[in-house]
């Protein structure tokens, strides 16, 4: 299958591949074949991650997605943070994190897409996604500020 315009990074779990384009398809590629497993139209040039289960997309204008991960079906959708220039998801604990153009962390519940915490970084906004090791989470804002938070 042919794709144009992938600027977001590709995932590798297991034997598929994930791929996602900014305004077309994400794609769920056997690794092995390269045959197509599912695709949805739904592009992104943001960024995706990935656990057990699902598959968490920002969409291009903001929207956040879960999709079961062996099927492309969605099992819930985010509009709260829509147009709010999202990071690239990262998965922490029960949840996943993005950063916005105003500089707030943004915890979203992986079950249900619930926003379940905040946290302001600086109002100079966050452009990069968070960053997760050892269980702690960095943020670096657009002017610099360097936050570590630890899950309670």
């Amino acid at each position: 299958e042919r794709m144009v315009d992938v600027d977001a990074t590709p995932l590798v779990v297991d034997d598929v591949v994930y791929v996602a384009a900014h305004q077309g398809r994400v794609l769920a590629l056997s690794r092995l074949t390269g045959a197509t497993l599912w695709r949805r139209d739904l592009g992104t040039s943001i960024g995706m991650s990935v656990d057990n289960e699902k598959l968490y997309i920002v969409d291009d204008e903001g929207l956040v997605w879960a999709l079961d991960r062996r099927n492309g079906a969605t099992l819930w959708k985010l509009d709260k943070l829509k147009y709010r220039d999202l990071s690239a998801p990262v998965n922490y604990a029960d949840s996943i994190v993005v950063a916005d153009f105003e500089g707030q962390l943004h915890w979203i519940s992986k079950d249900n897409g619930a926003i379940t915490a905040r946290y302001q970084v600086d109002k100079a906004g966050v452009r990069v996604a968070p960053l997760v090791r050892d269980g702690i989470l960095y943020s670096r804002s657009k002017s610099g500020r360097l936050e570590a938070l630890r899950l309670k």
